[in-house]
């Protein structure tokens, strides 16, 4: 017995795989991991969603309650009194609009003591000291 000509059975996305492909979106799996747990590949869950709107929705709000699920756990981490991770801190300060870039202007001029003179620009190669 067995498989005649090598050829696998194709996989049904079915009722019971489209609701563990969702399960597994709202607990922060990206679409792939979440495809593969459903049993299914990638690209069947997003054809799926290309041609069911209403899953197609279904599976954005799921994605969206799993980034939930995971910037809590992340501020958590980040937070804890004891193992309290400053990288995960900055992320989340960073998600919060909080930016450590920093643009410093400066005008004016520099002024160059060399030699015994003041110069207002930096000697050129060949000027004496």
């Amino acid at each position: 017995m067995g498989n005649s000509g090598g050829k696998k059975k194709p996989v049904t996305f079915d009722a019971r795989r489209r609701r563990k492909y969702l399960d597994e979106l709202r607990k922060g799996y990206m679409h792939a991991a979440a495809s593969a747990l459903a049993g299914v590949s990638s690209r069947t869950t997003r054809r799926h969603r290309e041609k069911d709107t209403d899953f197609a929705d279904a599976a954005e709000q799921a994605f969206n309650e799993g980034t939930s699920v995971l910037e809590a756990e992340a501020l958590r981490r980040a937070l804890d009194p004891v193992n309290g991770s400053d990288t995960l801190l900055i992320f989340a300060l960073k998600n919060h609009g909080w930016s450590d870039r920093q643009q410093v202007e400066h005008s004016g001029t520099i002024n160059f003591h060399v030699g015994g003179q003041w110069m207002d620009r930096e000697p050129a190669q060949g000027d004496e000291a």
